[in-house]
């Protein structure tokens, strides 16, 4: 009887055995794979994130005149008299806040379209002293009122974001930055510093305990 072409029982089930262990250990090795690019690719895209962030928001410091508060989680600054009216209006301060609840660091800054009147934008863009303007609180509800306030996401997935100055605001001239983004195995902390390069503290004075701003209407 000629068997040479048969497979035994035995030999079968050995066959299926050692193909089983082959799927597995290839679906496991795809499951790796998987595991680490999409690992790869969070890590990427927070990174990038962070980075741009911070890249915004230094690049804002340094086009500031003033600091005018910095708390635990934000700062808020003045970015100069840009219409030379000698005041600080709702137009001319930027808040840079962290919102825990949503994990995002956000920009809230007023924005005129380009079709307003000037009539119209003079009337409703308020201006502040400086002594209402030395916490970040007190800044967000400075433009609060304004209907062209707008918030601008500049970073997702922050864990945490810290900001210190020196020296103090509203007098401060450097302001250092560290930020975490991304959670459990791709978070990761960044950290930069950032100098105001046309800085107005000269002009920043004290009467009656209170920070004020005293401007010639050159200083746009």
């Amino acid at each position: 009887m000629n068997r040479q072409g048969a497979f035994t029982l035995m030999e079968l089930t050995l066959a299926i055995a050692i193909t089983a262990t082959i799927g597995v250990a290839v679906a496991g090795v795809a499951m790796t794979i998987s595991s680490v690019h999409a690992y790869s690719q969070q890590c990427y895209e927070s990174t990038q994130t962070g980075r741009t962030a911070m890249l915004r928001i230094c690049s804002a410091v340094r086009k500031a005149r003033l600091v005018t508060a910095v708390s635990a989680g934000g700062l808020a600054l003045w970015m100069g008299d840009a219409d030379g009216d000698g005041n600080i209006n709702d137009d001319e301060i930027i808040v840079i806040s962290y919102d825990s609840s949503s994990r995002q660091i956000v920009q809230t800054s007023v924005s005129y379209p380009a079709t307003l009147d000037a009539a119209t934008r003079n009337a409703i863009n308020a201006s502040h002293p400086l002594a209402d303007l030395t916490s970040v609180a007190g800044s967000l509800s400075a433009i609060g009122a304004n209907r062209y306030k707008a918030v601008r996401p500049l970073a997702d997935d922050v864990g945490n974001f810290s900001v210190s100055t020196a020296p103090s605001a509203p007098l401060a001239t450097l302001a250092r930055l560290e930020m975490t983004v991304g959670a459990d195995r791709t978070a990761f902390t960044l950290r930069n510093a950032a100098r105001l390069r046309t800085d107005q503290t000269a002009d920043v004075g004290v009467v009656d305990d209170q920070y004020v701003l005293s401007l010639d209407n050159n200083g746009g």
